[in-house]
């Protein structure tokens, strides 16, 4: 029994490591992090818990928020990519297409928001609004992302056109597996939709369009809760046994 502990921490340790070995991964990893120290802050202050000991966990939550900035430096060079992607690309649905392009661009301009913000918080760029440059930054975000969410609920629909298909045709064992796929795919596909959802709340409360739905913006038990949501559902998707 001992041997078979020590090989599945080996196992989920290898896991970790996969992750972790890609950029991306070591961001949602450190995106974690970041909302449960400022989950953990919301309830210790809540608890009237030691102060000094509820701050190292504020603390916490903001540096690591503007250290993973720094790996976004130029990433709106990706998003001008996908859109020239899209421009060039002459096989796709005309609407679509369009609609990629100003979701590309809208999360370009959003990563260009969040560099001028970090690059004034180290004292490269001066005369920088910072609160003001957020909220704009946040607003394009919100745009490029429900566009995303839109085309990404098309393709669902897809797949469950085809799923029907497959169904209604012959129960052979290659309709089997390839229903048994489409289902993992679906599955997969629900977990980040809700990812999606969760960045929905956090993109309407820093743009402040959150206060006129609900009259304030999300605590930080409330906004901690949303970030870790979101970013269990990418780990989730990109831990090597659920692929």
């Amino acid at each position: 029994q001992t041997i078979s502990c020590c090989s599945e921490m080996a196992s989920q340790l290898r896991n970790f490591t996969t992750v972790i070995k890609k950029l991306g991964g070591r961001d949602k990893v450190n995106k974690w992090i970041q909302y449960q120290a400022k989950l953990l802050f919301y309830i210790l202050t809540q608890m009237d818990y030691d102060k000094s000991t509820a701050n190292k966990f504020k603390s916490l939550s903001s540096g690591i928020s503007n250290a993973r900035k720094v790996d976004r430096l130029l990433k709106s060079s990706i998003e001008v990519q996908k859109a020239l992607d899209a421009i060039n690309n002459n096989k796709a649905d005309e609407f679509a297409k369009y609609l990629t392009i100003i979701s590309a661009l809208c999360y370009a301009a959003y990563w260009w928001t969040d560099n001028k913000i970090f690059l004034s918080r180290i004292k490269v760029l001066d005369n920088v609004d910072v609160k003001a440059t957020s909220i704009r930054g946040h607003k394009y975000w919100l745009v490029g992302l429900l566009i995303v969410m839109y085309l990404f609920v098309g393709k669902m629909n897809k797949l469950y056109a085809q799923r029907r298909e497959l169904q209604s045709s012959n129960d052979d064992n290659d309709n089997q597996k390839a229903i048994r796929e489409i289902d993992n795919d679906l599955y997969l596909k629900r977990i980040q939709f809700i990812g999606y959802c969760c960045d929905v709340l956090v993109a309407l409360n820093n743009s402040e369009y959150i206060i006129k739905i609900k009259g304030s913006k999300l605590n930080d038990g409330q906004y901690g809760l949303v970030g870790l949501i979101s970013a269990t559902t990418v780990l989730y998707r990109m831990w090597p046994a659920t692929r």
